[in-house]
């Protein structure tokens, strides 16, 4: 009997054992579990944030097509009257050395440059 007692004692200690492993392992899933929960609300609210971003930057990429199309307004603007003035302190310059001629031809360059 004393080898049936010593067999049911191992028996009894390996099944211990294997409880408290099993214990040990659900513990672990549970804790994972709702560690993996956890992650996926972060992703969750990350992916919110990233949506958010790439809207805000949809706008700031039109906002900034839109600057650069006023931008070449402005440039054709003051393209324009650069050509204006050149023909102007032309005329100012002929009045005062008295130069009809050239008055007249910056008259002329200003009509051309000038008008709109």
């Amino acid at each position: 009997m004393n080898g049936t007692r010593r067999t049911t004692v191992v028996y009894a200690v390996v099944l211990g054992v294997l409880v408290a492993a099993a214990g040990a392992f659900v513990a672990l899933f549970l804790i994972e579990r709702s560690a993996a929960s956890e992650v996926g609300g972060q992703v969750t609210v990350t992916e919110r944030e990233l949506s958010g971003a790439r809207d805000r930057l949809g706008t700031a990429r039109s906002t900034v097509d839109e600057l650069a199309d006023d931008e070449q307004v402005l440039r054709d603007e003051v393209d324009a009257l650069r050509a204006c003035a050149d023909p102007t302190k032309a005329s100012i310059d002929a009045v005062r050395a008295g130069d009809d001629q050239a008055l007249s031809d910056s008259i002329d360059q200003m009509i051309l440059y000038c008008g709109r």
